[in-house]
């Protein structure tokens, strides 16, 4: 399902759990999917793209409902959490590749994205995992770029 993100609200998540020798993964019964604000890409390694926020009202929102999301999963699981924020950057996983990129309106290809573009993503959230020692983990996972500048 997709949300537009600031009506977005943590309140009632529902989940199953699955248990491995690893730890545990957990499954959100809805999948968050919502766009980035036009962010910036950093550096683009074979699994993740990390990004920038700007300086802008829409980042800034960005920032404050991943903060809500990652304190309603601490609330939750009464565990600690690797936030996905460093300082004004974050980490999109692209491991799958299996999405679109777009240009002007025409598909682009995914290995001509550089460092210095500006993007925006659409991107979910579906699972988190629990490692051994009782650490949640997420990624946002890209299902769609659209450049928004070279």
């Amino acid at each position: 399902m997709k949300y537009k993100l600031k009506e977005l609200t943590f309140e009632n998540i529902k989940y199953n759990e699955c248990k491995s020798a690893l730890g545990t993964i957990i499954n959100l019964e809805d999948c968050f999917d919502f766009q980035t604000p036009t962010v910036q890409i950093v550096e683009i390694d074979s699994q993740y793209i990390t990004l920038s926020l700007l300086p802008s009202q829409a980042c800034q929102i960005f920032y404050t409902k991943i903060n809500e999301f990652e304190s309603k999963i601490k609330q939750e699981f009464s565990e600690s959490i690797n936030c996905l924020f460093e300082k004004d950057l974050f980490k999109v996983n692209i491991k799958n590749d299996s999405f679109k990129v777009y240009y002007q309106g025409s598909q682009f290809n995914m290995y001509n994205l550089k460092p210095g573009m500006e993007i925006i993503c659409l991107v979910s959230i579906s699972k988190l995992w629990k490692n051994l020692y009782n650490v949640i983990n997420y990624t946002l996972k890209v299902n769609e770029i659209v450049i928004k500048s070279k």
